[in-house]
């Protein structure tokens, strides 16, 4: 806490997920938080502040004291509800008694140098039926060149897992699980978990997609970290995005140009390439001005094969993909690179004008 709250410039790091652990540490400061979102209940913690008040919506207020409350008395010993009209819970509150009824309660806690916890799994916990928990499949990502090793695990005792690698719904019939699996084409991967009462989970499901090649793939330009839509190989891997590039897939660069570099590993007589970009003008995604093929046969001298330019226009607002295909005459090299130029600063009519656009690449195809 004292780390990301300073009163300092770099007080608050990043855009810490859209407020959420702010509101996270005003509340903490004040001794309770909501776990659970979702739920109407706030667990309770320990508090900073000797005495806070919340002026609510309805006009009503909701006091909360923490007596004793040194640098010697950091722990909530106990806390307890100083008006009698009605019990409060030692472990949470619920958001309907604290807006609706708080003109019956304040908040009261007593610190103490001790440290004790609260037992509150009897408020939370599962202790009837208790559910199997879907295995894990630790496959790490999509695609893959030659191998990929996939371990299956479960966090419980008592399991037995049992998978399929062929499309079907996995049952206790199915293989059972004794080693991790070793994968060596696109495969989808199911598996499910079983106690020893015959209880089962639900199923977990993971698909793996073997790339079409062995090439290598050099990043000469640094793509934005929160975009990275695989890396060099997500490049190459087949996988493609959508219009809605908030579920990933996308490789996006702000202020750099795309520039890529990819070794087919031989000499090879080649003829198209094929890029896609994304556009969404409105959220600053717009596709490159204008892109260039070179080829080299050695990796350091390089010639031109293509320059196309101004593919689509900035005020075409339709969120789209755009595959940008070139063709030039048959050339056998082992070296292609490409570069793609950002269209710049966004337009005078923009929301934002002034702004530097994004660059969204996902996937190069070479014939």
């Amino acid at each position: 806490q004292t780390e990301f709250y300073k009163n300092t410039p770099d007080g608050l790091i990043g855009n810490e997920d859209c407020g959420q652990m702010s509101a996270w540490y005003v509340l903490s400061a004040m001794g309770f938080y909501q776990v659970t979102p979702g739920i109407n209940l706030y667990n309770n913690g320990n508090p900073l502040f000797s005495k806070n008040i919340f002026y609510l919506e309805n006009g009503k207020n909701f006091p909360i004291n923490a007596s004793k409350i040194l640098d010697k008395n950091p722990y909530n010993l106990y806390q307890k509800n100083l008006k009698l009209r009605k019990k409060v819970n030692k472990e949470m509150e619920t958001h309907t008694k604290i807006t609706d009824e708080s003109y019956k309660y304040f908040l009261g806690f007593s610190m103490n140098e001790e440290k004790k916890r609260f037992q509150i799994e009897k408020y939370i916990g599962i202790t009837e039926n208790k559910i199997v928990i879907n295995p894990i499949i630790h496959g790490g990502s999509t695609s893959f060149q030659k191998s990929k090793t996939v371990p299956i695990t479960s966090s419980q005792k008592n399991i037995t897992i049992y998978f399929t690698t062929d499309g079907i719904e996995p049952t206790s019939k199915s293989t059972k699980y004794t080693k991790p699996l070793i994968i060596n084409e696109s495969q989808t991967v199911k598996a499910i978990a079983y106690n020893n009462t015959g209880k089962m989970s639900f199923v977990t499901k993971a698909i793996y997609k073997k790339m079409a090649h062995d090439w290598a793939v050099k990043l000469n330009s640094s793509y934005e970290q929160m975009y990275d839509g695989g890396g060099g190989l997500g490049l190459i891997d087949g996988i493609r995005g959508d219009t809605n590039w908030r579920k990933g897939n996308w490789q996006g660069y702000q202020k750099n140009d795309l520039d890529v570099t990819i070794d087919l590993k031989m000499p090879t007589i080649i003829s198209i390439v094929t890029v896609g970009f994304l556009q969404d003008t409105r959220a600053w995604i717009v596709a490159p001005k204008q892109m260039i093929v070179e080829v080299s046969d050695d990796g350091v001298h390089y010639q031109t094969v293509s320059d196309t330019k101004n593919f689509l226009a900035i005020e075409d607002l339709n969120p789209q993909v755009k595959n940008v295909s070139t063709t030039f005459t048959p050339t056998k090299t082992r070296y292609v690179r490409i570069k793609a130029m950002q269209y710049g600063k966004l337009p005078a009519w923009h929301e934002s004008p002034g702004g530097d656009t994004h660059l969204f690449v996902d996937e190069i195809e070479i014939k």
